[in-house]
């Protein structure tokens, strides 16, 4: 058990409008988790337990002492990659994700990691700039946390903000599931077209280049939901539409079979990873 801090305050301290507020917070909190696909995700999950259960391993835990932050269980990340802890333990022997022994007890910061516990793009950037590639663990668990004078916050800090930057240009979590947990198997026709359909997405997003949707819809002269129908997936995709969206664009965004094949050879090594 994590000690606690004798700074910190007990739910039953809170008087009944500090609770209230706190429940708010909470709710949001759990809508930004569910990521409005609530009927997906129970699909996904089976039930409303195992669906609980990858909700409540999004909350992290703290640790003041050592003053190392926000951290998660290999359990947790476990549960919200949706793999073996097993899988989790390799990763953090072969140096892919952080990790650090705490009251006898492997735990992993928080900071690397984005708001869906997958591993954050932006964590190696920021340590990189600080010079701090090739640290040890807990060296580098104490760093996240501590004021960098250079910038005036803290690494974490600076990583969060700048996943919030680029939430935009993120997949959503549906995508994810429809994805990588196809319900119909994969190579059929079915699956090639959810990969069409999340490249082409994804081209898009990249093609836009700080443009807005209403900004795109004006340009292309199509409908704000017919642009936001190819960025959503849509079943039926336009090929009219997107070739309109390319002129304007200047950019090619239909997928070549190329570009298919190679996120599909990510996600195979991804699963030798697993399986190894």
């Amino acid at each position: 058990m994590l000690k606690r801090d004798p700074r910190s305050v007990l739910w039953t301290d809170l008087d009944l409008t500090s609770r209230a507020r706190v429940l708010v917070a909470f709710l949001r909190r759990v809508e930004e988790v569910l990521d409005s696909d609530l009927e997906w995700l129970l699909y996904r999950f089976g039930s409303v337990e195992a669906l609980a259960e990858y909700v409540q391993a999004a909350w992290p835990e703290r640790i003041d002492d050592p003053p190392a932050g926000l951290v998660y269980t290999i359990e947790q990340v476990a549960i919200r990659q949706e793999v073996q802890p097993s899988t989790i333990r390799r990763r953090i022997q072969r140096g892919k994700l952080l990790a650090f022994q705490h009251e006898r007890r492997w735990v992993m910061p928080a900071a690397q990691f984005d708001d869906r516990t997958w591993p954050s793009e932006y964590y190696p950037l920021v340590r990189a700039e600080a010079g701090m590639d090739g640290a040890p663990p807990l060296e580098l668990a104490l760093w996240l946390n501590r004021v960098d004078p250079r910038t005036g916050i803290r690494p974490a800090d600076r990583i969060a903000q700048l996943e919030r930057e680029n939430l935009s240009t993120r997949m959503p979590l549906s995508w994810e599931f429809r994805i990588v947990h196809p319900p119909w198997g994969e190579d059929t026709p079915e699956w090639m077209a959810e990969r069409k359909a999340l490249k082409l997405a994804r081209n898009l997003r990249q093609a836009m280049e700080g443009r807005t949707w209403y900004e795109l819809e004006r340009e292309a002269q199509l409908p704000l939901g017919t642009v936001l129908g190819v960025w959503a997936l849509s079943p039926k995709i336009d090929l009219t539409v997107v070739a309109k969206l390319e002129r304007v664009l200047n950019r090619r965004l239909w997928p070549t079979d190329e570009e298919i094949a190679l996120d599909r050879s990510d996600q195979d090594a991804d699963r030798e990873d697993e399986g190894a």
